[in-house]
């Protein structure tokens, strides 16, 4: 999807897909896929973000535990969670935005990260994160998450090709 929407908009596609194996419908069911750069960063088209990018989005430039504050008791005019969601997702931009204008940067889905998911991971120090992995990263919590798991450090993780209705994509592409 990610490098059909960069072919439309002119753009070189962030990965190169090999290796595929597809199901008697067609559908895929397994395949390699790399970056056609050497980091998420030098890419042209959409991809998706890169570990340290969603903390950065998420905290929308603040230090504490939320991108507002660390009160938990606003968590509900910031984002959907288990107390507040009816254990559903919900139309992007019900909630209040976060500093940088980002709806749902916390709550109602988790976003997938490129990176693979690192026990170890201290922060946007490594933007690029480990070459290898058995599970992505998630960040952000989801409708499914109770309040108190919508924290800008929350961390997670899935395998790829994991399908819940409480993760889901936020796509970026870097800007030269």
């Amino acid at each position: 999807v990610l490098n059909k929407m960069s072919e439309r908009d002119g753009l070189k596609p962030a990965y190169a897909i090999t290796d595929i194996t597809r199901d008697s419908d067609g559908h895929i069911t397994n395949a390699k896929v790399a970056l056609t750069a050497a980091t998420p960063y030098e890419t042209e088209g959409w991809r998706y973000p890169a570990e340290a990018e969603i903390e950065k989005a998420i905290r929308g430039g603040s230090e504490t535990a939320y991108h507002f504050g660390n009160n938990e008791k606003a968590l509900d005019e910031h984002g959907w969670h288990s107390g507040n969601s009816g254990q559903r997702t919900h139309a992007v931009g019900k909630k209040r935005p976060n500093a940088l204008g980002l709806h749902d940067a916390i709550g109602n889905v988790w976003t997938w990260g490129w990176d693979w998911y690192d026990a170890n991971y201290s922060g946007s120090v490594d933007p690029v994160g480990p070459e290898a992995g058995s599970s992505r990263v998630k960040r952000g919590g989801s409708w499914y998450s109770e309040a108190g798991c919508l924290r800008s450090a929350l961390r997670g993780s899935g395998a790829p090709g994991g399908r819940r209705s409480f993760v889901g994509l936020r796509p970026v592409r870097s800007v030269r």
